[in-house]
């Protein structure tokens, strides 16, 4: 018989915290809630030290290795704006919590006016690929060296209610693509305001889950997309009691060591 799902410790939020920054990033216009703000690491888990503040900063503190500056890499990106952020990231299927994701970047850059960008070259560059974001246009990928085109993008505003049909503020939502990967979305649109609104922007085509969070963790409520270029849906979601969906948001933010401290904490 499976053990219900206590209440959070002070632990497994502030590694929550800390996941969540991971991908946090500011690169854009993006509408988001005027009055919330992405849950704080440093109120989260102040032991941890200053908060991570973007992806960058986040593959630094986390000791992953940054590219050589012997040599420098370049390309272009066809339809973003000046400042689009640039990621370099290593290919893989398996990165599918944030941690594992952070794990990936390599390096972050932005574009400049014309779209085009540089990189300081790795020592080796096979299974390497480029990942574009910007404002109003879906997230692009592709490998190193080859142009990306970017498309509009697809959105989501979601509506997160309790069960009572209160709105929930700064509800917080996680986005996985059609394999389970968490796509590096900007953060802000994805906590709730006070009118239980959020906005999950820069989709790709294709499916993708969201899954959405009360603050306090204890309600919890997910739903798939089938996602086209340049469309917007609108969703209400009813946020509920549900371990299993509450341990899987967890792990996916938290990785192996928040899993781990799952299984100790429901003994």
């Amino acid at each position: 018989m499976e053990v219900p799902l206590r209440r959070p410790s002070r632990f497994l939020l502030g590694a929550l915290g800390v996941a969540l920054a991971l991908t946090g990033y500011d690169s854009g216009s993006d509408s988001a809630p005027s009055t919330t703000h992405a849950p704080s690491v440093e109120a989260a888990a102040p032991s941890l030290g200053a908060p991570v503040t973007n992806a960058a900063e986040a593959s630094r503190s986390l000791g992953v290795a940054l590219v050589d500056s012997a040599s420098q890499l370049s390309g272009r990106v066809v339809g973003a704006e000046a400042g689009s952020v640039v990621f370099l990231v290593r290919s893989d299927a398996s990165a599918h919590d944030l941690r594992a994701l952070a794990d990936t970047i390599l390096d972050v850059t932005e574009t400049d006016a014309t779209g085009s960008y540089g990189f300081a070259a790795p020592a080796e560059t096979g299974g390497l690929e480029v990942v574009v974001s910007a404002p109003g246009k879906a997230l692009g990928r592709a490998p190193l060296g080859q142009e990306i085109v970017l498309e509009p993008e697809g959105r989501v505003e979601i509506t997160a209610l309790d069960a009572s049909g209160q709105p929930v503020e700064l509800a917080f939502a996680l986005v996985l693509d059609a394999q389970g990967t968490p796509l590096p979305l900007p953060t802000a649109p994805l906590v709730s305001d006070e009118a239980g609104a959020l906005q999950v922007t820069r989709l790709p085509s294709g499916r993708c889950e969201v899954i959405v969070a009360s603050p306090d963790l204890q309600r919890i409520a997910r739903l798939q997309v089938d996602v086209a270029s340049g469309q917007t849906y609108q969703e209400t979601l009813e946020l509920v009691e549900d371990d299993e969906l509450t341990r899987r948001f967890l792990v996916i933010a938290g990785g192996p060591e928040v899993a781990a401290a799952i299984g100790e904490e429901t003994k």
